[in-house]
C-alpha cells in the first residue's frame, strides 16, 4: 500500500559512511524540514532532542517497534534508529522533507510513499572518503571500521539503479558543488509541487 501523491517530496540522502551526507544536507535543507529519528546512542555534544534525533532508552525504542510506530527502523553500531510513522507523514504534508538513511530505510519507507520518495546517492572513493574522515579527526578504530563497509556502502548505488527518480551526485568534487548539485535536484522537486 502507498500513500503515494498525498504529500511533498521526501529526499532521502544515502552513500558510504564518511561521504559528506549530512554536511550538505544541512547546507540545503531548512531545518525544520529533517525527518527527526529516534535513536538508543548517547547524546553527543551540541545535539539536541527532537532537533537531532529523539533520543530514548531501548525498551522505549522496542515498544515503537511492537506498537508498529516505526516506518522502519535498523539496528547499527550496537543501537537502533528508526523513522517515526507519524513524524514523516505529517511533515510531508507541509513542505518537502529529507533525512540520511541506509538503503534499508529508504525501501522501508518507498514502500509506502511510492515515487513522493526521491532517493540521492553521494558516489565517493574511497581515498576520499578515507581524507575526509581523517579531517574530522575521527578515531584510527572509526576510520579502519568505515573503511571496512565502504564496499558495502557502495553496493547501494547499484541497489539503487532499478529507480526512475534516482540521482547519483559525484562526492569527489568540492562540497560547494556536492551541495550546488544537491539544491538543484531539491528545487527541481519542489517547483513541481
Amino acid at each position: 500500500m502507498t500513500e503515494e501523491g498525498k504529500g511533498y517530496p521526501i529526499f532521502i540522502i544515502m552513500g558510504a559512511s564518511g561521504s559528506g551526507k549530512t554536511k550538505m544536507t544541512e547546507q540545503v535543507f531548512p531545518r525544520e524540514e529533517k525527518i527527526v529519528s529516534f535513536t538508543t546512542r548517547k547524546r553527543r555534544r551540541n545535539e539536541k532532542n527532537g532537533v537531532d534525533y529523539y533520543f530514548i532508552n531501548w525498551n522505549e525504542f522496542e515498544q515503537l517497534i511492537t506498537d508498529n510506530q516505526l516506518i522502519e527502523y535498523d539496528l547499527y553500531d550496537g543501537n537502533y534508529y528508526g523513522v517515526g510513522r507519524t513524524e514523516i507523514s505529517e511533515k510531508a504534508k507541509k513542505h518537502s522533507v529529507y533525512n540520511v538513511l541506509t538503503l534499508k530505510g529508504f525501501e522501508a519507507i518507498s514502500q509506502v510513499f511510492g515515487n513522493q520518495v526521491i532517493p540521492i546517492f553521494l558516489d565517493v572513493s574511497k581515498e576520499n572518503i578515507l581524507k575526509r574522515l581523517k579531517k574530522r579527526d575521527e578515531s584510527e578504530e572509526s576510520i579502519r571500521k568505515r573503511s571496512a563497509i565502504y564496499e558495502k556502502d557502495m553496493a547501494i548505488k547499484q541497489r539503487l539503479q532499478k529507480y526512475p527518480n534516482v540521482h547519483i551526485i559525484n562526492g569527489d568534487q568540492s562540497i560547494e558543488r556536492m551541495v550546488s548539485e544537491l539544491r538543484e535536484i531539491v528545487e527541481g522537486y519542489e517547483q513541481k509541487s
